[in-house]
Formats: C-alpha cells, structure tokens, sequence
C-alpha cells in the first residue's frame, strides 16, 4: 500500500524535541604538552549532578516514540494525539527547568567540589571548566510543532524529493522503531518473564493504535499486541504455553521484515502457541533500575490540534 504524501502530512503534525545536555567536559586540545595531558576529555564536574537531565531527554523522547514515528528530525505525530502528548512533554519541560535552575544555582561550587575531591588535576579543573554563562546555553529544553506544507520542485532540479521519500518509508521505519524497542529491552533468561513485559507491549500498542491509519497491516499488529496482553495472565511470573506464545509474538516484533510480511503474524503466533518445545524464558534487560522522573504516560485523548505550517521543498 503506497501513501498519498498529501493525505499523510493533512493528518500529522511533525514534533520536535530540542534537548541539549551539558557534558561535564573539555576536550584536551593540540595546544596541551604532550608530556603533561593524553588525548581524551576532562570531567570538571561531578557527572552524577547531570543525569536528571539526561533522563528527562530521555523520556521526551520516548513518550514521543509511543505516538509517533520519526520524520525530518522530529516525530509525525496524528492530530488526535498531539495535546496529550504535549501535555506530557509540558511536564517534562517544567521539571527540566525546575532542575536546571536548581544547577546552575550551585555549578560554580559544583566544580570547586570536584577540584578538592581530585587535587592531582584540581588546577586543570579549575582553569578549563566552562563558565556559567556558556552553561546556561548548554542546558536548555525546548519543544516545536509544526505543519509541513511541501512545495513542488521544479524538475529542472534534479534533486529527490526528501518529504515524499520520507513519507514512502515511514512504515518500514515504524517497524524499524518497533523493532529497536524489543530488541533494546529484551534478553534471554531462564526461569521465566514478569509482568513488566507489559510496558513494552502497551508500548508497542499504543505507538500502532496510535498510527494505524498509515497501513492496514499497522492496524493488524495492534490488535495481535492487544489479544497478546488480554491473553496473558494478569499476575505472577509468565511461563509454559504462555511464555511460548508471547515470544512468538517478541519473535516476529524483532524483525521488521516478519513484522511487515502479510499473514505471517497470524500464522506464527498459532504456530508458536501450539508448539511443544522446551522452555525458554526472557527477562528485561538492565543492571541498574531506570531513573524515576514521575512523568505519566501519554493519555489516549482525541483532541484536534492545528499546528504552525513550514513550508520545505
């Protein structure tokens, strides 16, 4: 199924994520004596003091994930659910700020602290930290929507049409997405899954729920991820018939191409469930547990949403 460019970018809104994090660090330059300094960077501060901001990058990103799908260094987003999402990203960027300011109140400190705990480079860290102005410039958040209105190229031009070529691939590319996810938070183990495989297969839904109107095959695995959860038991560890089935399912969401080929969802999945093997069992990945930053998931609120236009060729 091809998609009409026009039809797609009428019902979709391009959001953008600017979230830049301070470093930390300097980089040692050519300039430095040999002798004395080694290729590579210095920390001037400690890097424990900038992972709330790393975190909350990270969840803008991926509440915008659970909805949307990558378009021109941003995410298309479907105008039902762009205020809930912004809504989100809204939080995120006041907690952000509440943070930032709190740091920079206490940065200059912050380095006199890592000089006195490092006194054999304490007078590096001292001369080569950043001021607190270019700080301030390095830590911000921010958010934009937009409309894309492409115009024509003149085919004198021979140049390709990057908005269309986007638009051709964004099914290949939700695949790709989905399949990033599985792949990044699943490995195996061998006494069976949680029930936090939940929160990748909600996951998975919603961002498919969320975009069907792309392809019907979209649609499709929405409603195998949903039959999928409902089907599991609701407590306890997942194991036997259960876990066989759903890795069947983890199986085919890993791979874009299985993922994407017609009726192979259905037929694999029966496969899968009826299958008398060994058990085998997965676990999420993940020695260290993730940084709470108390930001809710998107709701799945229908509100229409008119965003600025940009107009690009």
């Amino acid at each position: 199924m091809s998609i009409n460019v026009q039809e797609f970018i009428e019902k979709v809104n391009v959001v953008a994520v600017d979230a830049a994090v301070y470093s930390g660090k300097v980089s040692r330059d050519l300039a430095d004596d040999p002798e004395v300094f080694t290729s590579g960077s210095l920390k001037v501060i400690d890097p424990a003091l900038l992972r709330p901001f790393t975190a909350y990058k990270q969840a803008a990103m991926r509440a915008c994930r659970n909805t949307g799908v990558g378009f021109l260094n941003g995410f298309a987003v479907p105008d039902s659910q762009v205020e809930p999402l912004l809504q989100v990203l809204s939080l995120i960027a006041t907690k952000f700020e509440q943070a930032r300011t709190d740091f920079l109140s206490k940065y200059l400190a912050a380095v006199e602290d890592w000089a006195n705990a490092h006194p054999s480079q304490a007078s590096e860290i001292r001369a080569k930290a950043q001021t607190l102005s270019y700080v301030e410039k390095a830590l911000r958040f921010g958010i934009g929507v937009f409309k894309v209105q492409p115009q024509a190229i003149p085919v004198s031009l021979s140049v390709q049409d990057a908005i269309g070529h986007e638009v051709g691939g964004i099914v290949g590319q939700l695949a790709h997405e989905v399949a990033q996810d599985v792949r990044d938070t699943w490995s195996p183990k061998v006494d069976g899954v949680t029930q936090r495989i939940r929160g990748l297969l909600n996951r998975v839904a919603e961002k498919c729920h969320s975009l069907a109107f792309l392809d019907g095959k979209v649609g499709r695995i929405a409603h195998f991820v949903d039959e999928i959860a409902v089907a599991l038991p609701s407590n306890g560890r997942i194991v036997g018939r259960d876990f066989l089935m759903l890795s069947g399912l983890m199986e085919i969401l890993s791979d874009p191409g299985r993922l994407l080929a017609e009726s192979k969802l259905e037929i694999i999945l029966a496969e899968e469930s009826s299958a008398e093997t060994d058990e085998v069992a997965l676990e999420v990945e993940g020695d260290e547990p993730p940084v709470e930053t108390g930001i809710p998931p998107v709701p799945p609120v229908f509100t229409s949403v008119v965003g600025r236009n940009a107009y690009a060729w």
